[in-house]
């Protein structure tokens, strides 16, 4: 690889790297999971799995803490896209107007364009001496020089336009790609909030089936299903994070305790 193509490289990490910092520090800092939380699901967790919820035969192995903290994640996603929207909806309509604008600029570059290689470099003899009225008696050479400088000046003149409707193209497309990109910002910013939000619930979640699993009587069996209870990221979030947060082991791939061993 050319030491250029490694600068090149190098460049485009940075840039990335520069990007998800400005992301990240925008969405705000990840949710603390503070001990008061942490205490409170093991409590709930070693409560119910004392009274031998879930049922490890129930369709979907939810207790009353979970269908809180994933109805608790949902709305929080929710919530989040509708503020995204909100936020972008003026981007849009502007990214409308802006493509209209662009199609016309094209559609009528393409136009003169076109008329400028319909005509020729340099008018045929007859074309330089035809005469308009008032010049009858004028000097050939005049003529033919008049003929000339006009067929100049038109070119001239098309060529003229045409370099401005090429600018005016590329300052729209400039302008659309810009607001583009801070409409994926936006995005991207709110996906960022979502998934720290879905890891904290995520560990709250399996903090609580840990307990949950080391004193439930059908905990070998409860292991298997309880990862169905689990939020999921929502896919337009999911699909703006590449690089989601670390997840979080779930307490259902770990091995059950004892029977009725606790720690």
């Amino acid at each position: 690889m050319s030491l250029l193509a490694r600068m090149s490289r190098g460049d485009r990490r940075e840039r990335t790297r520069q990007a998800s910092a400005w992301v990240s520090a925008r969405a705000g800092r990840p949710i603390r999971y503070g001990l008061f939380a942490r205490l409170s699901d093991r409590m709930q967790g070693n409560r119910d799995g004392h009274l031998g919820l879930p049922s490890a035969d129930a369709d979907f192995p939810a207790t009353p803490v979970i269908r809180t903290l994933v109805s608790a994640f949902d709305g929080a996603h929710h919530d989040e896209l509708q503020r995204i929207e909100r936020d972008i909806a003026a981007w849009r309509e502007e990214v409308g107007t802006r493509q209209a604008q662009l199609v016309t600029a094209r559609s009528e570059l393409h136009r003169l364009e076109a008329k400028v290689r319909s005509m020729p470099e340099s008018l045929s003899a007859d074309d330089l001496k035809q005469r308009r009225p008032g010049e009858t008696d004028t000097d050939e050479t005049i003529v033919r020089g008049r003929r000339t400088r006009a067929h100049e000046q038109r070119r001239a003149a098309l060529d003229a336009r045409i370099d401005a409707l090429r600018a005016q193209a590329h300052q729209l497309d400039a302008e659309v790609q810009r607001i583009e990109e801070a409409v994926l910002a936006r995005r991207t910013i709110g996906a960022v909030r979502v998934a720290r939000l879905h890891a904290y619930t995520e560990r709250r979640i399996a903090t609580y089936h840990r307990r949950l699993l080391r004193v439930h009587p059908d905990a070998a069996r409860l292991a298997a299903i309880l990862p169905s209870t689990n939020p999921r990221l929502p896919p337009w979030a999911d699909e703006l994070v590449p690089a989601s947060p670390e997840p979080v082991k779930s307490a259902c791939a770990l091995r059950p305790a004892a029977e009725g061993g606790s720690r």
